[in-house]
């Protein structure tokens, strides 16, 4: 068998079309869907997040954003997240929860990254304490992005 095979059968530099073919076997580079850290910058981190109940937790998040929204819209947002929360704890085990929701005025995603250093009640699944809360809010029209982005 001819081991040149290869290099004397198939000619990269002459044939565009071949090269193409050859291009069809190899495997592609997949686009990773998002990520909350790829939404996340050190001006969206509350370092001492409190609150005795789930909505003061949840207003004192969105209240941080307070330069990305109106007040008006701070509402919705808290309103939104409230009747998340309603359906199923975001409190997810293991000192994390991430409140999300979708809404129609925004324009950007927004995250947001709460600490609690002494833990706070937020409904956990394995009854503990959060120290670490994601929120997530997305515009409405990015609803596939949404869904892939809270999965994460």
């Amino acid at each position: 068998m001819n081991t040149n095979f290869i290099t004397e059968n198939i000619r990269l530099d002459e044939k565009p079309a071949t090269r193409h073919r050859l291009n069809s076997f190899m495997p592609r580079k997949k686009k990773h869907p998002p990520k909350v850290s790829d939404f996340l910058n050190p001006s969206k981190i509350l370092i001492d997040l409190n609150g005795k109940s789930k909505l003061v937790i949840i207003e004192n998040l969105v209240n941080f954003l307070a330069d990305e929204i109106t007040s008006a819209e701070t509402d919705q947002i808290v309103l939104n997240l409230m009747e998340r929360e309603a359906l199923k704890s975001t409190a997810v085990g293991g000192g994390f929860a991430i409140p999300h929701c979708s809404c129609d005025h925004l324009k950007n995603i927004e995250v947001l990254l709460g600490i609690s250093q002494a833990g706070l009640d937020f409904d956990a699944v394995d009854g503990q304490h959060v120290y670490l809360f994601f929120l997530v809010l997305t515009p409405r029209k990015f609803n596939l992005e949404y869904l892939n982005l809270v999965a994460s």
